[in-house]
């Protein structure tokens, strides 16, 4: 049986979301200032040089869940203590990137994106941090040399879809938040706008 998906060990490079800031900073790519405290002593210590407001986010989930904005550094531990409690795991705390979500869906063929499209969420549920119901096609031009040179190292073959914060402006770069190595919420969206990915998809799998 041949999956079609990218390879297993390319996936953990890029998840959960700790491992994902990692390799991005390896490849000196555009991402929000990141950390991971492994213990409330470890954040203590950071207290005064830490800038308001920021983003705290379990490091494995989707959907928006868990995910944060906090005002101040008691807020700030009371949610890291809760995060803690519920995952497991240390969450990440990040830099607020000002702008707005957006999304490119992507077909690789060894590392070569064959196959593209961009869309914006107009509407989420929940409607703060949730995933997207109602999108746009948008131009995918701001977001391809970022993703190609992250699935180019990579040498990833299938389907990606990233995650990035934009203000929209085309002096301002955008930002790499995550990759989701699987078909995307509005998959439907992308092949009503032109791109059949799972049909191309069959195509590079079953026929290179």
């Amino acid at each position: 049986i041949t999956i079609a998906a990218p390879n297993f060990d390319v996936i953990n490079q890029v998840n959960p979301k700790d491992v994902f800031a990692e390799t991005c900073e390896a490849l000196e790519l555009c991402i929000p200032k990141t950390r991971q405290f492994k213990n409330e002593n470890a954040l203590n210590k950071v207290k005064d040089d830490l800038s308001f407001p920021l983003i705290i986010k379990p490091i494995d989930n989707v959907g928006g869940r868990g995910i944060h904005k906090v005002d101040d550094f008691e807020q700030l531990m009371q949610l890291y203590d809760e995060s803690v409690a519920y995952y497991d795991t240390p969450p990440l705390i990040q830099d607020i990137i000002e702008g707005e979500d957006y999304c490119l869906s992507t077909l690789c063929d060894n590392g070569k994106i064959v196959a593209r499209m961009a869309y914006k969420n107009l509407h989420q549920f929940p409607r703060k941090s949730g995933a997207g119901v109602m999108r746009e096609t948008i131009d995918e031009a701001p977001f391809v040399e970022t993703a190609q040179k992250l699935l180019g190292a990579l040498k990833w073959h299938g389907i990606a879809q990233i995650d990035f914060r934009w203000s929209g402006d085309s002096n301002d770069p955008a930002y790499l938040i995550e990759v989701n190595p699987r078909f995307w919420a509005g998959l439907f969206h992308s092949v009503e706008s032109g791109v059949d990915f799972p049909w191309l998809l069959y195509q590079l799998t079953a026929f290179g």
